[in-house]
């Protein structure tokens, strides 16, 4: 069978990078042009989470362009903990799939 071809629509996270030793992970993906977007991290893939559950948000400084979007450093995470995230794109309004778990460490996971 032949490669297929996939046409983006909404908005996607597709890395986890991890930056600044073991606490620090920031987002990349993609998106439709002119929103931003916010990833939320939570420590089980239900959304929204609450509680205990609850890690935190971080927000691309800027919005959608390209198709593509990154966000800022999302710190205080610890080593070996397993994590799942959300993305929420404002406009066009659009929710991703939940990825993970992955973990704070240095080197990027890949979704």
């Amino acid at each position: 069978s032949g490669a297929a071809t996939v046409t983006v629509t909404g908005v996607a996270i597709t890395l986890a990078d991890g930056n600044n030793g073991n606490t620090n992970l920031s987002f990349a993906g993609t998106g439709t042009n002119g929103g931003s977007v916010t990833v939320s991290v939570c420590k089980v893939a239900t959304f929204p989470c609450t509680g205990g559950n609850v890690v935190g948000s971080v927000n691309s400084p800027s919005t959608v362009a390209g198709g593509a979007w990154t966000t800022g450093n999302m710190s205080g995470l610890v080593a070996g903990t397993d994590y799942y995230a959300l993305a929420v794109q404002s406009t066009p309004s659009a929710t991703s799939a939940v990825v993970g778990p992955f973990q704070a460490r240095n080197g990027d996971y890949s979704f």
